[in-house]
């Protein structure tokens, strides 16, 4: 069930699916019910929403019983001790954080946002051997498959806000390692702040 909400694309969701529908049938009719838009990674990306990575109800079922122990007051009771009960939780959460990023700190770790990214962007680009991009004669519009997997394909539109239908630049909000093989094979440079990647220098580039 796991492996079809992850899916990144149709084909792998479809291809999920066939594999559930081997062993467990009835949940496979049961969960082919629900739309997919509503549960399924690249489905959810497709409507252009951005989830934050929030793919389930865990969230909201997190908020619900958060409220639990106030619905029994009056309503201007129950909300101040509500905002009471969450400034309190922020205020314990943020502190414990503070005390994680200064022990990275002195651990000689990076924890400040753009080190986050960045090393969000080296990944993808260590996975670009991976992939192999068909830009079918246009610049800006094709597919990127994943080598020795030909069913596993990422549509690429570098019109759109979101170039592929991956679900990874939907999340963070920087290029995928599809979109950026896709940029690499019309002979792009890309660079984020002191890494830089060329059509050239990723020919040495295998996971």
């Amino acid at each position: 069930m796991w492996a079809i909400q992850g899916s990144e694309s149709s084909v792998e969701c479809d291809a999920n699916f066939r594999a559930l529908n081997l062993r467990f049938p009835a949940v496979g009719d049961y969960l082919d019910g629900i739309p997919r838009k509503a549960w399924v990674s690249y489905a959810q990306n497709d409507t252009g929403a951005c989830t934050h990575a929030q793919r389930t109800s865990q969230c909201v079922e997190s908020l619900n019983a958060k409220l639990l122990p106030h619905r029994k007051k009056t309503p201007l009771l129950a909300l101040e001790s509500l905002v009471l009960s969450l400034q309190h939780d922020y205020k314990t959460a943020s502190e414990a954080m503070n005390a994680k990023i200064k022990a990275r700190e002195n651990d000689g770790i990076a924890t400040n946002i753009s080190d986050f990214y960045h090393g969000l962007f080296t990944s993808q680009v260590l996975q670009l051997g991976r992939f192999v991009a068909n830009r079918k004669n246009d610049d800006i519009k094709g597919y990127v498959q994943r080598r020795g997997e030909p069913s596993a394909r990422f549509n690429i539109d570098l019109r759109q806000k979101i170039p592929c239908n991956c679900g990874f630049t939907a999340k963070h909000r920087i290029d995928c390692v599809h979109t950026l093989i896709f940029r690499l094979a019309g002979n792009a440079s890309i660079l984020l702040n002191n890494l830089h990647i060329s059509p050239t220098s990723t020919r040495s580039i295998r996971a």
